[in-house]
């Protein structure tokens, strides 16, 4: 196991006993982190729930954690004029690492220029001249991903803040993790987990606390839902919703937002045209109303590149599930990775096959439990595209049952594969016989016991090729072999005296 490894286990269990253990002075705290205001206006505009969605240069701000799936070099920028007073600006840039990890960069700044100066403690007294406040920060965040369902993160924060004559700075830092379930996840970030106050004298705490967000994905819609705390408030409470309005392959995308959190209502609109990125949100607040205004630049060749991959690992997840004649189950995984990369034409075909099958119903009664069986090792094949295999035993199906379902079933292999049965319009098991028998006449013992055995998959009480078989391998020197088919065929016809009497001669001779 390496050191990243350990190291990141054994911060994923801090973050958990810190969450335990100091759930109530966490819940009872404040944070003073005065840059604590959002960014990115997707997530403003679904309200500032983003923090288990935040999939892009702004990842490290809302959940470090959630790094690891900016796959690409993003680019993102933020620019508002907050109250009609305040100027705030931003912009980051995510890097990927690797495909398990990302790091980014993020800037920020918020200014307040000509506040009137009164340095009179008395209150209505005359402003003495003016003075600007300046804030900043910069935050460098590291994002691994440890297995398929477990994320980790850090966020390292170096804020400094100068008003009148005053100046100080803090470092701090931020642990987050992400739960990934497909299209559930739930992300943490346990803020502050170390702070180091520097400068002139200052009276703010930056104390540890936690914000909590999970998110659902529901083709169309995306569903987010976070609590935590900005700017000094109380607990609040966040929720948003995206719909994918519009979406034209890997070119252009048009989503609509909404939003709610205990301080304001939010809507937006976000536009993607390869590879420009533009969100806007409007805020609508008791005492305000604000634009916010974000772009980004996304090159998301690998970003496609991942996504083919993870469709190409759920087709076979498909497969196997197929193998084991689990078809719900391989649905599942064949919607998961449509879901993942639409475009996957492999995973397009198995989806139209596993619709046809789970729907298809045929007559148990005329079939009997033998047409079943090969009806079911019909249809598998068909899902795995042995077309050989489907295609003859539905020729076979067809010729012994009839009905409509299975000729139509028949036909849809044929289209599908674009191929016939090399017995269609023949009798199979005679067809096969007269080749074991050929093979026998020329002492090919071996492959006529092959072409034996394809009649006894389709029929395995069909007593001639039992018997016959039988001798075969007693012929080849095989008497073990023979007596269990031998017996095979005492046990459909137990009147069978010559086979009772070759059992009983070899038997007693063993």
């Amino acid at each position: 196991m390496g050191w990243g490894s350990i190291i990141y286990k054994a911060l994923f269990l801090l973050w958990a006993v810190l969450f335990s253990a100091t759930y109530a002075e966490i819940l009872g705290g404040y944070t003073t982190d005065y840059l604590d205001y959002g960014v990115g206006a997707r997530y403003m505009a679904m309200g500032g729930a983003g923090r288990s969605i935040a999939h892009d240069a702004n990842a490290g701000y809302w959940n470090p954690a959630l790094l690891p799936k900016v796959t690409d070099l993003n680019f993102s920028g933020m620019t508002s004029s907050l109250f009609g007073l305040t100027q705030y600006n931003q912009l980051a840039v995510s890097i990927p690492l690797s495909e398990v990890d990302s790091i980014s960069f993020m800037y920020l700044s918020m200014g307040l220029s000509a506040l009137e100066l009164h340095l009179s403690p008395i209150p209505s007294s005359t402003p003495e001249g003016s003075f600007d406040v300046n804030k900043s920060a910069l935050m460098l965040s590291y994002g691994r991903k440890i297995n398929d369902n477990i994320n980790l993160g850090m966020t390292g924060k170096y804020g400094m803040r100068k008003v009148y004559q005053k100046q100080d700075s803090v470092l701090a830092l931020d642990v987050g993790t992400l739960i990934d379930l497909g299209a559930l996840q739930l992300g943490g970030t346990v803020k502050n987990v170390y702070t180091s106050m520097m400068g002139d004298q200052t009276e703010d705490k930056y104390e540890m606390d936690v914000d909590l967000g999970a998110s659902l994905k529901w083709d169309p819609m995306l569903f987010s839902v976070d609590v935590g705390r900005m700017m000094r408030k109380d607990l609040s409470y966040y929720a948003g919703v995206e719909y994918d309005a519009i979406s034209i392959k890997d070119v252009f995308n048009l989503k609509c937002r909404g939003g709610w959190n205990s301080n304001e209502l939010s809507m937006g609109l976000g536009v993607y045209a390869a590879p420009l990125v533009f969100d806007y949100a409007f805020l609508i607040r008791s005492m305000s109303q604000e634009h916010l205004f974000s772009f980004g630049l996304v090159f998301d060749e690998n970003i496609k590149k991942k996504q083919m991959q993870n469709a190409e690992k759920l087709y076979n997840k498909a497969l196997s599930a197929i193998d084991a004649y689990e078809y719900t189950s391989a649905k599942k995984y064949v919607t998961v990775g449509l879901s993942e990369y639409r475009d996957l034409f492999v995973l397009k075909e198995l989806d139209s096959r596993l619709n046809f099958v789970l729907a298809f119903k045929g007559d148990d009664s005329v079939l009997g439990n033998n047409g079943r069986r090969l009806l079911r090792e019909s249809l598998k094949a068909f899902l795995q595209q042995r077309w050989d295999d489907s295609l003859d035993t539905a020729e076979y199906l067809v010729a012994k049952y009839g009905g409509n379902e299975l000729i139509n079933y028949q036909r849809l292999i044929e289209s599908t594969s674009r191929k016939i049965s090399k017995f269609k319009g023949k009798d199979m098991v005679k067809a096969y016989l007269e080749e074991a028998m050929g093979a026998l006449m020329v002492d090919d013992l071996k492959t006529s016991n092959i072409k034996l055995e394809q009649i006894l998959y389709y029929e395995p009480e069909n007593v001639l090729v039992l018997k016959r078989l039988g001798s075969n391998y007693f012929v080849l020197g095989d008497k073990d072999k023979a007596l269990e088919i031998w017996r095979r065929v005492l046990a459909i016809n137990p009147n069978d005296k010559e086979i009772a009497r070759f059992v009983k001669t070899q038997g007693a001779a063993q």
